[in-house]
Order: structure tokens, then C-alpha cells, then sequence
């Protein structure tokens, strides 16, 4: 890996980010709810929480881990996760209807 490379880590109650860009890693870990609008991670995307997810945008990285208590859902309007490799997702329930989620070897 790089060592110029950046990785960003946000850890709190209750998260919101926009258009949140890294050359690493992005970590997002909330005891609240999380609330994520276009994330580029270069490597590995990590968003753990004890409240709900809400997606919109392009949310992209090359492995992801979506690791949610609550609910998995989109935002106002629909959200693209697109992974280059694995990508897990849990969650307590999803309506995720409007989303497309893509994964690319």
C-alpha cells in the first residue's frame, strides 16, 4: 500500500457525511443512525451501526462491509453501491427498492 495513502475514520452518535472521497480506507462507526450521501473508498468501506443506514449517491469501494442494527435503506433518492470485490451487508431490515447494488470481479 502506498504510504501517502489516506484513510478516514469517523466514529460517533449519529453520523452524517457527503461526498466523503479517500484513497484508502473509509470507516464509519456510529452508536445512532448513519446517513451517507456518494463515498468513494479506493480499498475497503466499513460502515458499522446501532441505528439505521440512509444511502444516496454513489457508494463505492473495492471491498465493503455494511454492518447495521437497524435498517438498510435509501434516502431520498436512490443510492448505486458498487463494489470491485466482496462486499457483506447486514442488516436488521432493508428497503433498499430504488438501490442497485453491483459487484465486479
Amino acid at each position: 500500500m502506498d504510504s501517502s495513502a489516506t484513510s478516514i475514520s469517523f466514529i460517533g452518535t449519529t453520523i452524517a457525511v457527503v461526498n466523503l472521497i479517500s484513497d484508502s480506507d473509509i470507516t464509519l462507526n456510529a452508536t445512532g443512525d448513519i446517513t451517507a450521501n456518494t463515498i468513494t473508498a479506493n480499498t475497503t468501506l466499513s460502515v458499522t451501526g446501532s441505528g439505521d443506514c440512509s444511502l444516496a449517491g454513489a457508494i463505492t469501494g473495492e471491498t465493503m462491509t455494511f454492518a447495521i442494527t437497524g435498517e438498510l435503506k435509501d434516502n431520498s433518492t436512490a443510492a448505486t453501491i458498487e463494489s470491485g470485490s466482496n462486499t457483506s451487508i447486514s442488516a436488521s431490515s432493508f428497503s433498499l427498492a430504488q438501490s442497485s447494488i453491483t459487484a465486479t470481479d
